[in-house]
């Protein structure tokens, strides 16, 4: 009898092309990883120049002479000139209805244009609605204050009157 070729069982032997697999990946994790450590630097160095710039401005703010006065030397860029004019201009209408309301006018709407603002109201009646107007019309931040339509509300049974108001911005000049 012949005698049996011994059998060699190799567990352990690598299964092709699985070594290179292994080393793309781990090639590919590692230039991931500096390529988002790079960019975790370049956005911390831009957190620190930004906050950097935001202490110079809170430091120069700190140096400016107070809003309402006009010192010498001293230039307001035009887009905070122009935000500063449009609350001025809503400061004086506010004051203006201030000063023309009374308990028996309540506003319910404000519709502001460019060049007009709507008012519309509700009054204890017409009489209350007109006096309210010429009222307005003697604020010093509009003009041409006219009553554009009013309603007589009859499911009410105080019969309140509804109105709404037209008037143009008076300019303000600084």
């Amino acid at each position: 009898m012949k005698a049996m070729a011994p059998l060699w069982l190799d567990y352990q032997r690598p299964i092709p092309g699985r070594g290179r697999l292994g080393r793309l990946l781990l090639a590919l994790g590692v230039t991931l990883t500096a390529g988002l450590l790079f960019h975790y630097t370049s956005l911390d160095t831009q957190i620190a120049e930004r906050e950097q710039q935001l202490a110079e401005l809170k430091r120069d703010a700190g140096r400016l002479p107070p809003a309402d006065s006009d010192g010498p030397g001293v230039d307001t860029p035009p887009i905070f000139r122009a935000e500063i004019n449009s609350a001025e201009r809503w400061e004086s209408l506010f004051v203006a209805l201030e000063q023309a309301a009374d308990e028996s006018v309540t506003l319910l709407k404000l519709a502001p244009g460019t060049r007009e603002i709507s008012i519309s109201g509700e009054a204890k009646n017409f009489a209350t609605a007109a006096d309210y107007v010429a009222r307005l019309q003697t604020a010093s931040s509009l003009m041409n204050t006219h009553l554009t339509g009013y309603q007589v509300i009859k499911e009410n049974p105080s019969s309140p009157t509804r109105f709404t108001l037209l008037a143009e911005w008076r300019e303000t000049k600084k």
